[in-house]
């Protein structure tokens, strides 16, 4: 069973960002996966007229379950986190480096969609949550 870093791939988004204040932000953007021999690329950038995010990862198996993560982009804070495979389910936990900043996204994916939730938050207060459904283009 195949999950978002399972193979190479260009992937569109559609997103909705939401505010602790209950406004919501709609998105689009893409996704770039490139799977190597020492491990996964993650280009990603979604941009509407209120959010313009960008994030590069690199991704390193550790287990046939496990894989950890590290921000690459020397534009954006460093962020470091784990993700947990279950069958096609990504569970990543992250942090911000030198921060309180941390956050969740679960990435399910079938066939050639995936749908992808997570929040980010300053400590225990809450910054932002989203939804995301990607498709596999390439």
């Amino acid at each position: 069973m195949k999950h978002f870093f399972s193979d190479s791939g260009t992937w569109k988004t559609t997103a909705e960002f939401v505010a602790p204040d209950g406004r919501v932000m709609l998105s689009e953007g893409e996704t770039v996966i490139s799977v190597g021999k020492d491990g996964v690329m993650s280009e990603a950038w979604v941009a509407s007229e209120e959010i313009n995010r960008r994030n590069t990862y690199r991704i390193i198996p550790v287990s046939a379950t496990e894989m950890t993560a590290e921000s690459v982009d020397p534009y954006q804070p460093y962020l470091t986190g784990a993700l947990n495979i279950d069958r096609n389910n990504l569970h990543f936990k992250y942090r911000m480096e030198g921060s309180a900043v941390n956050g969740y996204e679960i990435i399910t994916r079938k066939g050639t969609v995936c749908y992808a939730y997570g929040a980010l938050y300053n400590g225990n207060s809450i910054l932002q949550t989203w939804t995301a459904t990607l498709n596999k283009v390439s």
